[in-house]
């Protein structure tokens, strides 16, 4: 008995993420995109905004370290460092929470309407 032969699928009925678009599903460069993010498109958004400024953190947090300490002049550096990334952590979140304040808004006022 010999081995079962699997059908060939075209070529066409596989899914390519790299094919070719058509020229009608283009859009025209006049025109806005109109974003409407749901709640977990927004939250996987935030998820991956975190994991990015945390790998910015440790970068600026290891060329902290580098700097001596005992310098006056790089001490002030070693400030202005921790300081920029407190202020990034800060304007990170009171983002976040504007989106998310902003989206429960929105939300609400949809469920009022209809």
């Amino acid at each position: 008995m010999g081995k079962a032969k699997r059908a060939k699928q075209s070529p066409k009925a596989r899914f390519t993420p790299f094919s070719k678009v058509s020229d009608d599903s283009k859009m025209k460069e006049d025109d806005e995109p109109v974003l409407v993010e749901n709640r977990s498109a927004m939250e996987k958004r935030h998820h991956f905004e975190i994991k990015q400024f945390r790998k910015e953190e440790a970068e600026l947090r290891r060329l902290r370290t580098r700097i001596k300490k005992k310098d006056p002049a790089s001490a002030a550096e070693r400030k202005r460092k921790l300081q920029e990334i407190k202020d990034k952590n800060e304007e990170l979140k009171k983002r976040h929470e504007d989106e998310t304040a902003n989206l429960i808004e929105n939300s609400k006022s949809e469920d009022e309407d209809v």
